[in-house]
């Protein structure tokens, strides 16, 4: 059945006038300019994979250095379970369904899927604060802007006031505050917001470059990329937009590590992000990646804590159906 309306759908889609098509020119004119914006379909599921691969060198203050590797993939989908609003305000359903991990640590392999019955579940560190995702259902408001604007919903506010509430919450701070920040809104946004708040809000020509503030997190260390965004391809499938990093803003926020069992303070963030979103005229993400590769700094008693990451991000839609 999902079959049918996947094909019913795209039938839908091909055979209609897309709202998000080139507006063409005249020769001599102007150049063509493109209306690049992301859209919902009410009811219409989408289903994606994030996977996040990560390289993470530690280094010491005696001049020991330690590497750890890392592997997740999260399955999750998108709905939007309204029409936007008359505002231009748009409400997106998140629905975090599973997750593959692997870790390497020296000769230490730990894997785990979370949809394997026969599987134990790590003990490690790293597996639980990356598990605290794991079945969350959510809300995501978007502005006509592409911004976040609010994310709420029963579950996650269940699950915040419980963590809060003195009588239910865990008594040891760290694991309070563990659980807190992998259910933040900006480390949810992180893995499952597939907008970025990047696609322009004008009519794009080719080549156009546009600025934006893109919100980041890290290994749960929080800033803001002043990017530069362009619009460097167009095709019958895809807007393609391409982005550099200008410039990193820590964020005054604690940061929770792995292995570190105490909360820190991201002080300084140096090194390069690069962004590639590929977006369906018709408004669908179908790609994004974002590569980083980071140095931090968080001090650590009267010592600098250092760490080195290389990170690929990417996005990619799976299929499309009716809910």
């Amino acid at each position: 059945m999902k079959v049918f309306f996947a094909i019913l759908i795209l039938t839908v889609l091909i055979g209609s006038e897309s709202l998000y098509s080139q507006e063409k020119a005249s020769p001599g004119t102007a150049p063509m300019t493109y209306t690049v914006r992301v859209n919902f379909p009410v009811n219409v599921h989408h289903s994606y994979t994030f996977t996040e691969i990560s390289k993470i060198t530690r280094n010491f203050s005696d001049g020991t250095t330690k590497q750890f590797d890392r592997e997740l993939t999260y399955y999750f989908a998108l709905r939007a379970p309204n029409d936007a609003s008359k505002d231009g305000f748009n409400q997106v359903e998140v629905s975090v369904d599973s997750l593959e991990y692997k870790f390497s640590d020296g000769d230490t392999i730990i894997f785990f899927n979370s949809q394997a019955d026969d599987m134990r579940m790590p003990g490690n560190d790293d597996y639980k604060i990356a598990s605290i995702p794991l079945g969350m259902t959510y809300l995501i408001t978007y502005s006509p802007y592409n911004e976040i604007v609010k994310v709420e919903g029963d579950r996650l506010e269940a699950q915040r006031n419980y963590l809060t509430n003195p009588a239910t919450g865990p008594r040891d701070s760290l694991v309070k505050n563990t659980w807190l920040i992998g259910l933040s809104d900006i480390v949810l946004n992180n893995y499952f917001d597939i907008v970025k708040s990047i696609p322009p809000t004008f009519k794009a020509t080719k080549d156009t470059s546009w600025a934006k503030a893109v919100p980041v997190s890290i290994e749960n260390s929080q800033f803001i990329d002043s990017a530069k965004f362009t619009l460097t391809q167009i095709t019958p499938k895809n807007y393609v937009i391409e982005g550099q990093s200008q410039k990193f803003t820590p964020q005054a926020s604690h940061v929770r590590m792995f292995d570190i069992m105490r909360l820190l303070q991201l002080s300084d963030v140096t090194g390069t992000a690069n962004y590639t979103m590929m977006l369906h005229p018709r408004g669908t993400v179908n790609e994004f990646k974002a590569v980083y590769k980071l140095d931090f700094t968080y001090p650590l008693l009267s010592e600098d804590f250092k760490q080195t990451i290389e990170t690929t991000r990417h996005w990619k839609l799976g299929n499309m159906y009716m809910w």
